[in-house]
C-alpha cells in the first residue's frame, strides 16, 4: 500500500465555517468540524468502540451532545465509564447494509434501523463514526440508496397532494433534500477510516483478499457526492498503516 492511492478521494475542500478539531487520541482520534458550536439537543453516533471510550470522553468534555455507542463484539462486561453515562450509552448492535442475526447472534442492523431504534425521525444525527474494518463502504452506500428512496416517496406523496407543485413557487428536488437534510436521517457529518485491503476474516467484503483500486475510490466519491451530497472536508493518512486513511465527509454547507 502507498498513501498516494488515497489521492484518488479527490481534493479536500475547504468547506467547515469554523476549526477541525479532533476528539480522542492515537487509533481512538476522530476529527470534525466545529461540534464545539452546538447545541442541545444533539446526538453523535459511534458504531464500533472496542471498549474504549477515548472518542466519547472528548464528546461528552466538549459538546453538549449525547452519545449513542454501537458494538456488538464486546463483552457482556463493557459498559460506558460512570462518569459518561449521563449521556453515553452502549448499544450492543453493529450495523450492517441489512438487518439481520448471525450465527453467534450477535444483531446487525441498517443504519435507517438503528435510526428508528433511537427513535430519530426528525433531526438527523449531528455527526457520526465508523470503525468498521472495510464494511464502511457497504453500510454508507446501502444508507444513502435507502435515503433516496424515502426522499423519493416523499416527494411522490407531496405531489399527490399538490404541496409540491411547481406553481406554489419551488420544485422539490430529491437531491437537495438529501444534501440539505429536509427528509433525510443521513448524518450531517461522517468521519471514518477507509481501508484499501480487507481483513482476513472479512470474506463478505466484495474486495476481500484483494486491494480497492484507486478507480474505485474515485467513483465511490463521485457517488456520495451525486447521490447525498456529501463532499471529503478532510483526510488524515494513518501514521503506520499505509492502507488505512481516516476521512471526514460532509452535507453540510
Amino acid at each position: 500500500c502507498r498513501y498516494r492511492v488515497f489521492n484518488r478521494l479527490g481534493p479536500v475542500v475547504p468547506r467547515c465555517a469554523g476549526a477541525i478539531e479532533s476528539y480522542g487520541s492515537g487509533d481512538d482520534e476522530k476529527r470534525a468540524c466545529a461540534l464545539t458550536r452546538l447545541r442541545a439537543p444533539c446526538t453523535v453516533i459511534s458504531i464500533g468502540s472496542k471498549g474504549q471510550w477515548g472518542f466519547e470522553e472528548e464528546v461528552m468534555r466538549l459538546t453538549p451532545c449525547r452519545v449513542e455507542t454501537f458494538d456488538c463484539t464486546v463483552s457482556t462486561d463493557v459498559r460506558p465509564p460512570p462518569l459518561l453515562r449521563e449521556r453515553v450509552t452502549l448499544h450492543r448492535i453493529c450495523i450492517g447494509a441489512r438487518t439481520y442475526s448471525d450465527n453467534s447472534s450477535r444483531i446487525f442492523m441498517d443504519y435507517h434501523s438503528i435510526m428508528r431504534y433511537l427513535g430519530i425521525t426528525t433531526e438527523a444525527p449531528a455527526y457520526m463514526k465508523m470503525d468498521i474494518e472495510g464494511f464502511e463502504f457497504g453500510v454508507l452506500l446501502s444508507a444513502i440508496s435507502r435515503a433516496r428512496s424515502l426522499a423519493a416517496r416523499h416527494q411522490a406523496g407531496l405531489r399527490e397532494t399538490g404541496v409540491g407543485r411547481l406553481d406554489k413557487g419551488y420544485a422539490i428536488d430529491v437531491h437537495k433534500q438529501l444534501a440539505y437534510g429536509n427528509g433525510s436521517l443521513l448524518p450531517k457529518q461522517l468521519a471514518m477510516e477507509v481501508h484499501r485491503f480487507s481483513p482476513k476474516w472479512a470474506s463478505g467484503l466484495p474486495f476481500w483478499g484483494r486491494h480497492i483500486t484507486g478507480h474505485e475510490l474515485t467513483r465511490f466519491m463521485a457517488h456520495i457526492y451525486r447521490e447525498a451530497g456529501y463532499e471529503l472536508i478532510d483526510r488524515h493518512d494513518h501514521p503506520w498503516q499505509k492502507c488505512m486513511s481516516e476521512i471526514l465527509i460532509s452535507r453540510e454547507y
